[in-house]
């Protein structure tokens, strides 16, 4: 039998429960009430930043309050993501996030773990890097780079965009999957990195097909391979040098704090996919050499955690020390 006292106690506790089911109930019926703030992580007017403004001016017609994006670059997005992760979390701060995140999250310290500190809302874009080389040499495709690169163990450069950086990975995940030993020059970006093919100084580089484009179409450099498994806009994906389960895509997606509610995010991910499945978008991404990827906050939430697990172990077995 209860006492009193211990009555009372389950009635508060009963109480409390109901008020919590009721507020849950009336912020999905007014959620969103004010403008909602999203976070890049990079510089105003970059690939990124353009991708978000895009998304924001269509988004923000569906939630039928403005989304403002504010930028706050800075050590590879990190002081986004601590923003965000520091924020209230009540749909009112999220942020455009792209796979840089997952590498941070993969460090052997990391700053963060989008596994534990990120609520996954949906993914927006994504698009193929694409490995390409200086013309002048005997390659056509990425088996016989694959080919070419066995035969000269440790006397072949790539280039990249930095330590840690997507680039680097993709390479290293790529040697170790092939067998090959190609050595990494690292340069500022992707303008630096291109221009050293070009010039020969370096043999092979990967980089975004929107960057690339109009070296390959000048003759300038030659386009091997896609980054992904399949083939686009005539490139020919992984899958057809043989590479199973090689499918490293350049990516963003919609992050929230890790205890936004539930039906918070159902309604973020609604706006996002609304604009990600109109054929508007899908044209004006075509043109950028991207493509959306609606889908459920699991199926985002998937890619982080596959991801950050593949650089994990990558950087784990290489013993990869970042800056």
């Amino acid at each position: 039998m209860l006492t009193p006292t211990r009555t009372i106690s389950r009635l508060k506790l009963l109480a409390l429960t109901a008020a919590l089911a009721l507020a849950t109930a009336a912020s999905a019926q007014t959620y969103p009430a004010k403008p909602v703030r999203m976070l890049i992580g990079f510089a105003a007017g970059g690939n990124v930043d353009l991708t978000g403004r895009y998304y924001a001016e269509r988004v923000s017609k569906r939630l039928g309050q403005t989304v403002l994006v504010e930028n706050r670059p800075g050590a590879a997005a990190q002081i986004a993501m601590r923003q965000l992760i520091d924020a209230a979390p009540d749909g009112y701060t999220i942020m455009l996030m792209t796979a840089g995140t997952t590498i941070a999250s993969a460090r052997v310290n990391p700053p963060f773990d989008v596994r534990r500190d990120v609520r996954p809302v949906a993914g927006v874009v994504a698009g193929p890097l694409a490995f390409y080389v200086h013309p002048s040499l005997p390659v056509k495709n990425l088996a016989e780079w694959i080919t070419y690169a066995k035969a000269r163990p440790g006397q072949l450069n790539y280039t990249s965009t930095g330590i840690g950086s997507l680039q680097n990975l993709i390479f290293e995940f790529f040697n170790q999957r092939t067998g090959i030993k190609v050595e990494q020059v690292p340069f500022k970006g992707s303008n630096e990195s291109l221009a050293a093919v070009v010039a020969g100084q370096v043999q092979i580089g990967m980089d975004t097909l929107a960057i690339i484009r109009g070296q390959a179409d000048a003759g300038k450099v030659r386009l091997i391979a896609l980054t992904t498994a399949r083939s686009f806009q005539g490139v020919p994906g992984t899958v057809e040098a043989g590479l199973s389960g090689f499918d490293f895509p350049s990516w963003s997606g919609i992050g929230a704090p890790i205890a936004t509610p539930r039906n918070v995010v159902e309604v973020l991910n609604g706006a996002f996919n609304a604009v990600g499945n109109d054929a508007e978008s899908t044209v004006h991404f075509a043109k950028q050499n991207q493509y959306t990827i609606p889908g459920t906050p699991e199926d985002y939430g998937r890619l982080l955690a596959n991801e950050t697990e593949t650089w994990s172990k990558l950087i784990r077995s290489l013993n990869m020390q970042f800056e």
